[in-house]
């Protein structure tokens, strides 16, 4: 049976003004440990559409299998008016999922301080970045003040291998995804109530559900592995010329082949073995050899996306008999004419 939507706005004050259940196309995509979309595609005229300022809260409903439960929280950022070949008019909400609110910040701090020079678990270090340049302790020292209206930051749980390294100017939302990579965290923002956001890890589950061409669970697959791009690399500390420290790592990757050998270099500004060996696996781990499988799921399949599994699950599929545990990474849909399409694209687990 196929899935049913709706659309929910809010305005800033958390309040709800509009209620859609009928448009010409509706797309979304959500992903771990990235930033989603949305596009709403509505018929023009339409009465509404001036009360939809920047970052009108919008809220994405789905129906599955007698279940209805939101499924994308985001923020109305533009318009786009078109006129088709058919003459026909058409009104296009875009939008960011609500992580999009890390990539609005920067780390804003002096290099070499607590909020520059962090180590621990994976989810401790994310979070105090998270924390302390969009979070409550985003104000005090930092040089914007960065403090994001109603978000809150989950309490610490541990969780993650640990991490040690430093980030100073640079984008706070590709800090924590490459944290989050070598880490093995997976984070997100969710709407808790009326004006309450927090930021938090999800909690992915090993399903036993199983995705298989024989079974017809699955329509089309994509299946692409590639070789490692990084397999040695060297982190530099803050000296220079001779006395400059250097930590190298090789990823036994580097014996795939005579030629597997490849190399990269990176400043690190850094002196302790520990803060650059960190920063050295980091690049290999980020230059690892791939498996990425995109998929087109059969609606008609037992398993329920958003009721059986979800985002960040871990699943297996069966692609030409070889059984395969995937991480589910991002979720893409497209509503048209009333029919859903669902796409799934996986990474290789652990």
């Amino acid at each position: 049976m196929q899935a049913t939507y709706y659309v929910r706005a809010y305005n800033h004050e958390g309040v709800a003004f509009d209620h859609i259940s009928t448009w010409a196309s509706l797309k979304y995509t959500r992903t771990i440990n990235n930033v989603g979309s949305y596009e709403l595609t509505l018929n023009y005229p339409y009465a509404n559409k001036a009360l939809w300022a920047t970052d009108t809260i919008v809220e994405l409903w789905r129906t599955a299998s007698g279940t209805t439960y939101c499924d994308f929280v985001g923020f109305h950022r533009g318009w786009t008016d078109t006129l088709t070949d058919a003459r026909r008019r058409l009104v296009t909400s875009r939008g960011v999922s609500l992580e999009h609110l890390i990539q609005r910040r920067r780390i804003l701090y002096p290099a070499v301080t607590a909020q520059t020079l962090k180590s621990g678990p994976g989810e401790t270090v994310i979070k105090e970045f998270v924390n302390e340049n969009l979070g409550p302790g985003a104000g005090g020292t930092r040089i914007i003040n960065g403090i994001c209206p109603w978000l809150t930051i989950e309490a610490d749980q541990l969780r993650g291998t640990d991490w040690f390294g430093q980030a100073a100017y640079v984008s706070l939302l590709d800090t924590i995804k490459d944290i989050g990579m070598a880490t093995k965290v997976y984070f997100h923002i969710t709407r808790i109530g009326v004006q309450a956001f927090q930021f938090g890890l999800m909690n992915p589950i090993i399903r036993p559900q199983v995705f298989s061409e024989s079974a017809n669970t699955l329509l089309t697959f994509d299946l692409a592995r590639d070789a490692a791009n990084v397999t040695a690399a060297v982190a530099l500390g803050a000296e220079i010329g001779a006395t400059r420290t250097a930590v190298s790592v090789v990823d036994p990757a580097a014996l795939d082949s005579p030629w597997n050998l490849s190399e990269t270099a990176i400043d690190v500004n850094m002196d302790t073995y520990n803060d650059l060996l960190q920063a050295a696996q980091t690049e290999v781990e980020r230059g690892k050899a791939s498996q990425s499988l995109t998929m087109r799921i059969n609606p008609k399949t037992p398993a329920i996306y958003g009721v059986d599994y979800n985002l960040g699950d871990v699943l297996t599929t069966n692609i030409r008999g070889e059984l395969l545990q995937q991480r589910l990474t991002s979720v893409s849909i497209t509503v048209e004419e009333g029919r859903e399409r669902l796409e799934h694209t996986f990474e290789a687990y652990p």
